[in-house]
């Protein structure tokens, strides 16, 4: 007999641009959910996702490569994101981890995240969750 699947309950919209194809919206978990942070990749929990969808290509991967990096290590001193395939080009999906207000508390991706497709529904039903809200 399967799991039932946790709801991700929709928050707000973050980014979200149809020219670009960029969407990005904030998701509110039952449970805490893990990841790591830091440096010293310290193991920390939180209730809050940001699930961001976007078609990259490689001038914009590089663009949005040298942001992150000088982000994260002046923010945080922590490496950068983490990519599934730093040179994929496409429609990609990633789950990250964020506080109550969608601030980034880890560039490293949560499982859920892929690379093929722009369906929040896909990556939340990855880390075993469905979603109730206004999300894509």
């Amino acid at each position: 007999m399967g799991s039932e699947m946790k709801v991700a309950k929709f928050v707000r919209v973050i980014v979200s641009d149809p020219i670009t194809k960029q969407d990005a919206r904030l998701y509110e978990l039952p449970d805490r959910i893990a990841y790591v942070a830091g440096i010293d990749n310290e193991i920390k929990h939180t209730h809050f996702i940001i699930v961001s969808a976007a078609v990259v290509g490689i001038e914009r991967r590089t663009k949005q490569l040298i942001g992150l990096i000088t982000h994260a290590y002046k923010a945080t001193r922590q490496k950068p994101i983490e990519m599934l395939d730093p040179l994929y080009e496409g429609p990609e999906t990633y789950i990250f981890a964020v506080d109550s207000d969608g601030n980034v508390l880890s560039w490293k991706h949560l499982p859920g995240s892929y690379q093929g497709g722009l369906s929040h529904e896909t990556a939340l039903n990855g880390m075993g969750h469905t979603m109730i809200g206004q999300g894509v």
